[in-house]
C-alpha cells in the first residue's frame, strides 16, 4: 500500500507555500534524526536466544509518519486559503484538486485495503487445539497442550500451550526466551522412538494433551499410537490428530519464576503510565474575584 510515499509527497510539496515554509522546516529536521537512526537500525541484526531479528524502528517510524503528516496538513491549509480568495488560474486550481484528491484518497484506500486484506491476525495457528482441550488449559499449568508440526523426514516444531495461549505481543517474548532443552530432548523421543517412560515426563511437565494438526505425518501418529499411556482423544478437524495423557499430571517440571527483569519492566511501565496521565491532565486554574 502507497499511503507512506503519497503522504511523504504532500508533506515534500508543503514546503512550497511561503506561509507553511518554516514550520514544515522546522519538522523536517526534526524527522532527519528519526530518519538517520532507521537507516543505521536497518543494517543492524540482532541474534536472539530463539531467532535473529533487526531491532525494532516502530517509534522512529511513527515520528517520520507525524512529521510527514502533519507537514501535509500544514500544505494543504495554506493552499486551500491561498484558493479561497479572489479567481486564480486554472492549473492552481487543477493542483489543488489533485492535492484533495490524494489527501482523500490516501484514508479512505488504506481503509479498504485493511477491510479486504489477507492479514496474519486471519491466521490464528491456535485453533488448531480443540475447544475443550482450550478449556481445560485455562484450568491451570498442569493442564498443558503440546502441538507438534511437521514430519519425521523435515523436522519437527513444538509448541506447548497453558492458559490463554500466545496472545497479542506474547509472540516477540517467545523470541528473546531460551530454548528448554529437555524438552526438545522429550520431543525429539517421542516423534522417532516414544516410550512409557517419555509419557511420564509429559505428565511430569503438566502436558495433558498432544496434538498433531494437519497434515499429520503417519510415521509419527503410528508412534504415538502405539505407545502405552496415551489415549487416543477427539478433534474437530478429521485430518488432525490428538491423544490424552493417560497419567497424573503435575507442575513438577514446569519453571513458574519470574524474572527480576521483568518486574523491573512492568514497575517502569506502570511509573511512566502514571507520568503520562499526570502530565496529560488538565490544569486547574483557581480564580480570585476581588470584592
Amino acid at each position: 500500500m502507497a499511503r507512506g510515499p503519497a503522504v511523504a509527497v504532500l508533506a515534500v510539496l508543503a514546503i512550497a507555500p511561503h506561509s507553511t515554509r518554516v514550520p514544515v522546516m522546522i519538522g523536517w529536521l526534526i524527522a532527519l534524526p528519526a530518519a538517520c537512526v532507521v537507516a543505521v537500525l536497518g543494517l543492524v541484526e540482532l541474534d536472539l536466544p530463539a531467532t535473529s531479528t533487526p531491532p525494532s524502528m516502530g517509534f522512529f517510524v511513527v515520528v517520520l509518519q507525524g512529521v510527514a503528516v502533519v507537514a501535509a496538513a500544514l500544505g494543504t491549509g495554506a493552499l486551500v486559503r491561498r484558493l479561497s480568495g479572489d479567481p486564480h488560474p486554472l492549473w492552481q486550481r487543477a493542483i489543488a484538486l489533485v492535492v484533495a484528491v490524494v489527501a482523500v484518497a490516501v484514508p479512505v484506500g488504506g481503509l479498504v485495503w485493511w477491510l479486504g486484506a489477507d492479514t496474519a491476525f486471519d491466521e490464528d495457528r491456535v485453533e488448531v487445539v480443540p475447544a475443550y482441550m482450550a478449556q481445560s488449559s485455562l484450568t491451570g499449568d498442569d493442564h498443558g497442550v503440546l502441538v507438534v508440526r511437521g514430519s519425521v523426514d523435515e523436522g519437527v516444531s513444538y509448541r506447548v500451550r497453558r492458559g490463554d495461549g500466545v496472545t497479542v505481543g506474547e509472540d516477540e517474548i517467545l523470541g528473546l526466551t531460551a530454548e528448554d532443552g529437555a524438552m526438545t530432548d522429550l520431543v525429539t523421543r517421542l516423534v522417532s522412538a516414544p516410550s512409557p517412560r517419555d509419557v511420564e515426563a509429559l505428565a511430569e511437565r503438566g502436558v495433558e494433551y498432544v496434538v498433531l494438526p494437519s497434515p499429520v505425518d503417519g510415521r509419527l501418529s503410528a508412534g504415538l499410537d502405539a505407545v502405552d499411556g496415551l489415549v487416543q482423544a477427539s478433534a474437530e478437524d478429521r485430518s488432525t490428530r490428538a491423544w490424552r495423557v493417560d497419567r497424573e499430571t503435575s507442575v513438577a517440571g514446569v519453571s513458574s519464576e519470574v524474572g527480576v527483569g521483568r518486574v523491573l519492566l512492568l514497575v517502569l511501565q506502570g511509573a511512566a503510565w502514571l507520568l503520562a496521565l499526570v502530565a496529560a491532565a488538565p490544569t486547574l486554574v483557581r480564580s480570585r474575584s476581588e470584592a
